[in-house]
Formats: C-alpha cells, sequence, structure tokens
C-alpha cells in the first residue's frame, strides 16, 4: 500500500486495501444517498481522513496509540458501537495516596490503548512519576514502571522491528523506550533505552514534555517529542523549547531543532510540498513548520499567532485537496491554517480560551473539526469555512481533546469536562447522548489555565469498543455496550444556567447593581 509521509491515504489505497491494519469511512448519514455510492478512488482519498498506519506502528486496527490516535492528531477512531447504550465496564481502584497539587500536572496524562500477545492494555502516566499499564479487559494494573518525575504526556505505543515499544515523556527530562509485553514478570526491568534531553544538575528544573509521536517518514519509523528544558543557575540561565527525533529502536538522536526559550506543545504531522513535515505549537505564540527529516524550516517564517497557544494542533485534508492545521489560543479564537503556506483560512469567535486539541472528521460529506473551550461549550464547526455548525454546553472547563467513534449508524463526539463528568455527544447536530460522573476533584484547588487535564479515548479492547475515560480523581472508568445504562442524563440547568451562558449575564446584571448603588450613594453625599 501506498502512503504518504504524513500518513494521509493516496489513491490506490482502495486497490490494496487489505494490507491496511485500519481505516475509517466518512461518517454518513445511514439514510444519505451517498450511502452506498461506489466512491473513485481519487475521491476516497479525501473521505478517508484516518491516518493509515503500517503495521509496525499499529499493533492492532482497532488501538488508540498515541495522543489524539494518530500522527494527523485527529482524534477519530474506526471502532463501532452497537449502540448508543452505554454501561460501565471497569473501573480502576481509588487511589490509595493523595500528593499535592503540583501546577501544570494533571493526575492522569491522556491513555493509549493497545493490543500486545492477544493482551488488551492501557497506558497511562501519572502524576506520581509513574507509567502505568492496565488490563483493558477488566482495569486491573498490569503493571508499573517508575521514572525521576511526573508523567503527564501521553505514552506512545509502537511495534519496531516486530518488537511492542511504548515511549515515554518524563519530566525527569528523560524519553523512555519501555518493553510493555504481558510475557514479561510483573516486576522486570522494562527499560529498553533511556536518553537524557539535558544532564541534571541542582539547579535544574523539571521538563514540559509534549505528547511524543512515532511516525513513518520516507519508509522508516521516527520517534519526535517536543521538551522544553530550563536550568536556573546563576552563570548559566537556560530555556530550551525543541523537538527532537529519534530512532525508535536505539533511543540515537536523528536531529533536534531548537526553536526558542518557550514551551513546545503537542506537534502533528502533515507535508509541504510532498515534504513529510511536522506542525509545531510554540507556547510564546507561533506555528512552525519543520521537515520530519532533518528540522529544517518549510515555511518562509513562522505562522505568527497574536496570543500563547497552550493546546495541541491537529491536521485535515479537505475534499478540495487542501491540508488545514486547527487549533486554538488563549484570547477568544480557534484557528485554521493552510498547511502549505502558514498563512491564516479562517477563525472563530468563541468568546474564551481554546486549550483543546481539535478532532477532525468527515460527517454525512462535510469536513467538520470540534474542540472545547472554557466556557463550558464542545463546538464543531466547518473545516473549509469556520462557520459554525452547532455548540453544546457541559457544565465545566473542556480542555480534553475529543475523540470521534460510531455509535450504531451515529457519528459521536466523546469529551472530558471539569463538570466531573464524560460526555457522548452526536456529532451531526450536538444532540446529548450519554454522561457519566467519574468522580469528584481531590484537592481544595487548583489554578485555572495551568494544568492541561486528561481526554478520553475510544478502541477496541478484548474485541469490545470502549470509551476510557480518566479522572482527576485518580479512577480511570471504561464504558462498553453490556446491557446496563449508566446514563445519568442531561445536566439540569441550575438558577445561574438559566440566567445566562456561562454566567455572563448574571456577573452584569450584580456589576450593574453594583454600580447603580455607588452612583446613588456619591450623588447622594454631594447633596
Amino acid at each position: 500500500m501506498m502512503i504518504c509521509d504524513c500518513g494521509f491515504v493516496i489513491a490506490d489505497w482502495w486497490k490494496e486495501r487489505n494490507r491496511a491494519t485500519g481505516c475509517l469511512t466518512s461518517l454518513r448519514n445511514p439514510q444519505s444517498p451517498i450511502r452506498n455510492r461506489r466512491w473513485p478512488a481519487s475521491t476516497l482519498s479525501f473521505i478517508l481522513t484516518l491516518s493509515l498506519l503500517s503495521p509496525a506502528l499499529c499493533g492492532e486496527s482497532h488501538d488508540w496509540p498515541m495522543f489524539g490516535h494518530d500522527p494527523a492528531r485527529q482524534g477519530i477512531s474506526p471502532v463501532r458501537f452497537a449502540s448508543t447504550t452505554l454501561g460501565k465496564q471497569w473501573a480502576t481502584l481509588p487511589p490509595r495516596a493523595l500528593f499535592t497539587y503540583v501546577e501544570g500536572t494533571p493526575y492522569w496524562s491522556s491513555p493509549s490503548l493497545a493490543t500486545i500477545d492477544g493482551q488488551p492494555r492501557v497506558f497511562l502516566g501519572c502524576y506520581d512519576n509513574n507509567v502505568q499499564c492496565f488490563d483493558g479487559a477488566t482495569g486491573k494494573e498490569a503493571w508499573t514502571f517508575t521514572t525521576g518525575d511526573a508523567v503527564g504526556a501521553t505514552p506512545a505505543y509502537a511495534v519496531i522491528d516486530g518488537r511492542p515499544m511504548l515511549f515515554v515523556a518524563s519530566a525527569d527530562r528523560s524519553i523512555y523506550a519501555l518493553d510493555p509485553s504481558p510475557k514479561l514478570a510483573r516486576d522486570a526491568n522494562r527499560r529498553i533505552w533511556q536518553v537524557e534531553t539535558m544532564r541534571w544538575r541542582q539547579t535544574v528544573n523539571p521538563a514540559r514534555m509534549a505528547n511524543p509521536m512515532v511516525a513513518t517518514v520516507d519508509g522508516r519509523l521516527v520517534l519526535f517529542c517536543g521538551v522544553w528544558n530550563n536550568d536556573q543557575s546563576g552563570t548559566e540561565n537556560v530555556q530550551k523549547g525543541e523537538v527532537i527525533a529519534f530512532e525508535p529502536k536505539t533511543g540515537d538522536i536523528l536531529w533536534r531543532r531548537l526553536l526558542g526559550t518557550g514551551a513546545v506543545n503537542t506537534p502533528c504531522l502533515g507535508t509541504v510540498g510532498g515534504e513529510p513535515a511536522l506542525f509545531v505549537p510554540y507556547e510564546p505564540g507561533a506555528i512552525f513548520a519543520i521537515s520530519a527529516r532533518d528540522g529544517r524550516d518549510l515555511w518562509p517564517k513562522p505562522y505568527a499567532a497574536a496570543e500563547e497557544l497552550h493546546g495541541g494542533i491537529s491536521v485535515g485534508k479537505l475534499p478540495d485537496g487542501r491540508q488545514l492545521l486547527f487549533f486554538g489560543g488563549r484570547t477568544a479564537w480557534a484557528y485554521a491554517a493552510d498547511a502549505e503556506t502558514g498563512e491564516q483560512v479562517w477563525d472563530i469567535n468563541v468568546g474564551t480560551w481554546v486549550d483543546s486539541t481539535p478532532a477532525f472528521a468527515v460527517v454525512d460529506g462535510r469536513p467538520t473539526v470540534f474542540f472545547g473551550t472554557y466556557t463550558y461549550f464542545v463546538f464543531a464547526c466547518d473545516a473549509a469555512t469556520g462557520a459554525e455548525l452547532w455548540r453544546y454546553r457541559t457544565r465545566g472547563i473542556i480542555q480534553g481533546s475529543p475523540a470521534i467513534a460510531t455509535m450504531g449508524d451515529e457519528p459521536v463526539v466523546c469529551v472530558n469536562a471539569l463538570d466531573d463528568h464524560v460526555y457522548v455527544l452526536g456529532a451531526r447536530d450536538g444532540r446529548f447522548v450519554f454522561r457519566h460522573h467519574l468522580g469528584k476533584f481531590p484537592w481544595t484547588h487548583y489554578l485555572k489555565g495551568k494544568t492541561i487535564w486528561s481526554s478520553c479515548v475510544v478502541g477496541a479492547l478484548g474485541g469490545e469498543p470502549m470509551i476510557v475515560a480518566p479522572s482527576y480523581s485518580g479512577v480511570i472508568t471504561a464504558f462498553a455496550v453490556n446491557g446496563k445504562d449508566a446514563n445519568a442524563g442531561p445536566p439540569e440547568d441550575s438558577m445561574w444556567d438559566a440566567l445566562g451562558v456561562a454566567y455572563t449575564i448574571p456577573v452584569l446584571v450584580v456589576v450593574a447593581i453594583v454600580l447603580a448603588l455607588t452612583f446613588r450613594r456619591l450623588i447622594a453625599a454631594r447633596r
């Protein structure tokens, strides 16, 4: 099967589809006249929005091997649930101990899913310095590996030269390659290799690690990771935001590209002029397009954002052949930019911060992008124009990135919200489908926007389609169609909700009353 370097499907996939390990068709309305249409290969290359991964990269077609599912970070799974009636399949045990909240560190990373030697596995990083593996069929802990600091980045799974490997980015400034095989003893040394991205000394602070990615570049697998290291030494003050490419089998560094003094967030893989390209969000306010081969610049200049970028970035291909980048920032906007040129294509004012990495799917023939906001909304927008298609209001901030799947004949959007719930919504119109309480926030407070909390994911575990939703309560919950119904129903509006969206109206009313009373007293005092 021919696959371009960025992982997008090209036309002859249709002829050689049996060599692929996984695919995704357009999410179509069963009543639509296009349902049974025989698509030409050239059209399929646009409609299939999921990157097809080589057998070396993706162990099973229904895995979720890395953050955003695939190198394009499109957040879309090919699994199909039998219906929208979901029950709790399993939940992990509550944590035995609670450590102090550390700014910028989520309890769990977002999960990755894989099937290894027929055994379904769920991998997550944890704020307690551990990487944990759970049995995907039962939720029981399979093994734990301890690093030198918190693990807030999603582990990336791949099969390298026939060997399953799990790649972990820890705040101890190191990238680890682990052996996740169920055949190893529980307490075996799973470390294959470890690369320290900055030499330790007493003045070095914990690193900020972006979610690692394994992708095919020119026929070879490469591991990419964004890293921000800093050393507060009085004689050598260092702040380095860079992207590093590794040979995944050995850990040898292929190249590293310094972007600046700011943090580097989750990149995605696409192409520029036919060359495999990494699109890297640079937190101070820029997007770089660099060659996945050697790290050199592919745009004349970086995309300049007028705001900080704390979320990741995704890329999708439109029916007209254009690749667009989707991302949000820390003012009030979500954006799309042309991947070839770095020029902005559209923006939409959503009135608040967007840290959610957008998901991309073709729904009923329309390319659509989905993301969450700090005013509790999930948005769906036309990917080509930015026009709002629908919005649904949860009852908490949404930093998590949406996961797209199919339930029955309906495409759905799954997302975690900071109201302690996981939500499932219809992708066509935003209708409510499912909600379940995941557990309460365990600390007294957190600083808004300082921590990007984990996302839910979708995959087939033990042959069963499941939503796996980690919670800051320390509990991970899996949902499946199992004859049970764990739906808590749609959230009820409180008095404040009824007064206005995201409390805008009540706040304005209170401010107006206070101002009126203040002016009244001033006027009375002058008399």
